[in-house]
């Protein structure tokens, strides 16, 4: 501007605010589109300091410090307040241009476009996101905040609040990524945004004065205001819960895994030497022996068992919260179940001198909805539990009652009784109430198995307690009467048996077993290869199958005995100690006629030979 005397209609007619000053900050010219905007007269402007045309709260962040200013280079001092006659406010933009001085004294130009309408929008935008559970932020072209709601102050931080309206260039809210190292500009949506003219998301953390972190989800969209101006609007959204609820859920889903995982290679570790220690007490079972050493057999047959049922215990509390419990639910006659399960306890509760006293009541002959052998389990656990926890010389005593559509059982026992707290324990896994000041073994699993495998079976188990002694009970739905056909099981008379299985006691235990009590010959194997080769040599009826083979995988070994015409016609039954119901199912699927898990009961193994060989009973 090598010349201050401008046309004064073009001056006028700039469509923003105008105004020149000299060194020292003091008004020379102004234009009519400024005298308007503050509605007052050019004459009362000109000689003032320009500073002091605004509000007194912007005067020190709005100073001019024109001879710190390089020339013909524009500076935006962001958005002020300047003050009418009648002391009201309007808001303006602030621009300076510093120009050269010449005679008349211009120093700079500054350029005031009016924003009252913008901030009045700004406002009702204000009021619209004042109760928005998200915080809401404007940013202008230059990366400075317009406006925040009270969410975006209290997710991103006092600073959001300072710096509002200010015109702040590029203010940095200080987000950090999943390491907790600051993301860069031009990692952020609200940058990428205003840069490129297109919708951008992300996410971020931010650390609040107390030290939490919260997690938020940023969505970023463009505001064309015009050719030149690009705003932003972005919203920040508190998701710090559901990330903490998707990490909870991710640890859970693993240590389930995890648990699953050691749940089936112990299973597979105890059933293998387990196999051998029944098997083999088994075979001594059936040997002629005095009073004193079938005594000591029965011993040691009832601790494998005991052990056993631990290990499967385990197993279907895992299987249920897993939901992978099957359950074989029909009509079953309840007497039946009950003879069953108190043949199998009486002799504890002999060896306790507890008396056993099963009253069927008008429910002699009822029938029930039920899984036969859960159902038996549900009743072991309750009898066992009242012959162990009872007193000396005690009693339990077994009541059924059946009305219209449902069946209760009560099992009764009189020991020390239950208080309020323990009764709101009894069914928590792994709650041993009174087991150690008692000595009585197990892993407190009994009562929470029960629980749900009455659930599984439709049913409902609950607990009353007084001084007097504990009250277990049990409903189901009742049935229709039917008829129950208990098979004897059969011996089996078949030719050839080949078993591949690489544990020496296992074919040991399997060739005695099969050869001295069923009179079948048996050849074995001790790993995949070998078995095949067997098989195709020998020609087996029937094939015996470990699938923890050292050579192979035992699926493997199926799919290639039913892949060969040789081999095809002999049915394979798994012997295996891996009891995960995937694992059976998977091995079905593929073929196998039967699956047996360790220790193998050897009145099953010679049902399932009998079953695939259909065979004559001998």
């Amino acid at each position: 501007m090598g010349n201050v005397d401008l046309d004064q209609l073009a001056f006028d007619a700039a469509p923003t605010g105008l105004a020149i000053v000299d060194i020292h900050g003091r008004v020379i010219r102004v234009n009519g589109r400024l005298t308007r905007m503050l509605r007052t007269q050019q004459s009362d402007l000109v000689g003032r300091s320009f500073q002091d045309l605004l509000h007194p709260e912007d005067r020190e962040r709005a100073e001019l410090r024109l001879s710190e200013r390089p020339v013909q280079t524009m500076h935006d001092l962001g958005r002020v307040r300047f003050v009418r006659p009648n002391e009201a406010s309007v808001w303006a933009g602030v621009a300076i241009t510093r120009v050269s001085d010449d005679h008349s004294g211009a120093a700079a130009v500054i350029h005031v476009p009016d924003l009252t309408d913008l901030v009045r929008a700004e406002e009702r935008l204000g009021l619209v996101t004042a109760g928005l559970h998200d915080g809401v932020v404007v940013f202008d072209p230059v990366g400075g905040i317009v406006s925040a709601n009270p969410a975006a102050v209290y997710l991103l931080g006092p600073m959001v609040g300072h710096t509002w309206g200010q015109g702040t260039r590029d203010v940095d809210i200080a987000l950090l990524d999943d390491g907790g190292r600051p993301i860069p500009p031009d990692g952020r949506a609200e940058v990428s945004a205003r840069l490129t003219g297109e919708s951008a998301e992300g996410a971020g953390a931010v650390v609040d004065a107390e030290g939490e972190t919260r997690w938020l989800e940023i969505a970023a969209h463009p505001l064309e205001r015009s050719q030149h101006e690009r705003w932003v609007v972005a919203s920040y959204k508190d998701v710090s819960e559901h990330r903490r609820v998707e990490a909870a859920l991710r640890a859970r889903v693993e240590a389930d895994r995890s648990k699953s995982e050691f749940l089936s290679r112990m299973s597979h570790e105890l059933r293998t030497p387990l196999n051998a220690v029944l098997g083999f007490a088994q075979l001594l079972e059936m040997s002629a022996l005095d009073d004193r050493q079938r005594e000591s057999v029965k011993q040691i047959l009832s601790a494998g068992r005991h052990l056993l049922d631990l290990v499967d215990d385990l197993l279907d509390l895992d299987r249920i919260e897993r939901d992978t419990l099957d359950f074989d639910v029909e009509p079953v006659r309840l007497s039946g179940v009950l003879r069953e399960a108190s043949e199998l306890v009486q002799a504890l509760a002999t060896t306790r001198g507890i008396t056993l006293d099963v009253r069927l009541g008008g429910a002699a002959r009822a029938y029930v909805v039920a899984d036969r052998r859960r159902l038996r389990q549900v009743l072991l656990n309750l009898f066992s539990n009242a012959i162990k926890y009872n007193r000396p010389a005690g009693a339990v005593t077994v009541a059924c009652r059946q009305r219209d559509d449902t069946v209760v059982v009560r099992v009764h026992d009189t020991g020390a009784g239950l208080t309020t707290e323990e009764i709101s324990r009894i069914f928590t896994p792994f709650e041993r109430l009174q087991a150690d000041e008692r000595g009585i073994e197990g892993m407190g699993v009994g009562l929470a198995l029960s629980k749900r495998l009455m659930e599984g079976m439709g049913g409902v188990i609950g607990v009353e307690s007084d001084p007097s002694g504990s009250t277990f009970w049990i409903m189901l739905r009742a049935a229709p009467r039917t008829l129950e056909v208990d098979e004897p099981v059969p011996a089996v008379d078949a030719e050839r048996v080949l078993y591949i299985e690489d544990n020496d006691a296992s074919r040991y235990l399997m060739r005695e077993l099969l050869e001295r009590v069923a009179g079948v010959e048996v050849i074995t194997a001790t790993g995949g290869g070998e078995g095949l080769a067997l098989a195709r040599a020998e020609r087996p009826h029937a094939i015996l199958l470990d699938l923890h083979l050292p050579d192979m995988r035992g699926e493997d070994v199926l799919t290639q005995l039913q892949a060969d015409t040789s081999t095809s016609g002999a049915p394979v039954i798994i012997v295996s100690a891996d009891a995960v119901p995937e694992r059976i199912s998977a091995a079905t699927a593929a073929g196998a006629a039967a699956y047996l898990t360790k220790p193998v009961d050897a009145g099953e193994l010679f049902a399932a030979l009998e079953s695939v060989l259909d065979c004559d009973s001998v």
